[in-house]
């Protein structure tokens, strides 16, 4: 069973994955499998389970793309242990191949990209790139890697290199994935017993049915941060809205405004990804046990307000501003640098820290779009403390 709990509050769906993980799997030597986004999550959560159960021990914490290479594997049970079609692997292969491709009358296309490249940097620059191609459609075009395979495209110089590529080799993903969805594995009982998924912001359509196949077999825990606590999978924003008038109108077509609902419109312009995940969520886990964790965020402050209209769907009018006494709980700086935004986080978590002692460090988190343009600024800013 696919069991999904859903919360608009972090902390919420922690107490709820602690208490779950105190019923122990059958093998007590079995590890706890938690797959997260990034490996920031899994440190937060092992810290977070510690604190609250006294112990963090085996728990293993594996990007969605490592869990699912492991539930195929065990699913086979005779895969080797490094993905062969990986992007580093397949890089390799593709620049070992790229002239006997380019030779070939649909590859002479590509003949010019490294016709006068003695060093070959063109032609490792090329290869990344049709790596990285390829390996973006194992996940998100499966098929038509396989129809390339059966000849049942129209062939071109990528059709020709994959051939190429899979000839003589064990299978690949996109092959994989289609056979596990399509029929039952052929050692379901090595499947583990079971798999939570926390904090996952997007998944590709074939790792969710991938799980969703693997739900038939395995008990199944998703752990979804959702800001909304109603349907909000249809909502657009007033940029997206005033596109599609124009488009009806350039087009001569009735104006459908009227079907279409905004919101609020924070979550419509700014929640995008998180809106195509629920959409898929919703479209694609037919048989699935949901629990709804959803708690208001209280009043008094800014933020709160922002957090309970985003939760109800309320768009308050712009004729009805919120009169609040709070003054910092949502504040904008605008600096000019990059080394001048970290000495005014530098300044704004010193007053944090004097005007709540109770505040720690673990009650902070800071984000950023390219954390590494900061590097040199933060080393210099916090590097130069004398304690």
């Amino acid at each position: 069973m696919l069991h999904l709990h859903q919360s608009n509050r972090l902390e919420i769906l922690l107490d709820h994955l602690c208490a779950l993980l105190t019923t122990p799997l059958t093998d007590p030597l079995a590890p706890e499998i938690i797959a997260v986004q990034n490996p920031g999550m899994g440190r937060w959560l092992s810290q977070q389970i510690a604190l609250a159960s006294g112990i963090s021990a085996n728990i293993s914490f594996p990007l969605p793309a490592t869990l699912i290479w492991d539930l195929l594997s065990l699913a086979n049970g005779a895969l080797p242990a490094q993905d062969l079609f990986s992007r580093p692997v397949l890089l390799w292969k593709i620049f070992s191949r790229l002239d006997q491709t380019a030779g070939s009358p649909e590859g002479r296309e590509l003949a010019r990209f490294f016709a006068d490249d003695p060093d070959q940097g063109c032609r490792y620059e090329l290869a990344a790139r049709i790596a990285d191609l390829l390996d973006q459609y194992q996940v998100f075009r499966p098929e038509m890697l396989l129809d390339w395979e059966r000849q049942q495209r129209r062939d071109n110089w990528q059709a020709l290199l994959w051939r190429d590529i899979c000839r003589d080799q064990p299978p690949h993903r996109a092959r994989l994935m289609i056979d596990f969805i399509s029929s039952p594995p052929a050692t379901p009982d090595r499947l583990p017993e079971r798999i939570c998924l926390f904090g996952l912001s997007s998944l590709p359509p074939v790792y969710l049915a991938i799980i969703n196949q693997a739900a038939r077999w395995i008990e199944i825990h998703l752990f979804h941060l959702s800001p909304c606590r109603h349907a909000w999978d249809d909502i657009v924003s007033g940029r997206r809205l005033a596109g599609l008038r124009r488009d009806w109108q350039r087009k001569g077509q009735t104006d459908q405004s009227a079907t279409y609902s905004q919101g609020h419109p924070l979550l419509a312009s700014l929640g995008r990804v998180g809106q195509e995940f629920f959409t898929l969520l919703m479209d694609s886990t037919p048989e699935v046990m949901e629990r709804d964790h959803y708690v208001p965020a209280g009043s008094g402050t800014l933020l709160t307000t922002i957090q309970d209209d985003i939760l109800n769907l309320n768009d308050r009018a712009p004729d009805h501003p919120v009169e609040l006494p709070d003054r910092d709980s949502i504040l904008f700086h605008r600096c000019h640098s990059p080394l001048r935004e970290i000495q005014v986080l530098h300044d704004n978590l010193l007053a944090l820290f004097q005007r709540d002692p109770s505040l720690t460090p673990g009650d902070i988190l800071v984000m950023a779009p390219e954390i590494n343009r900061y590097a040199a600024a933060v080393n210099g800013v916090f590097g130069a403390a004398p304690d």
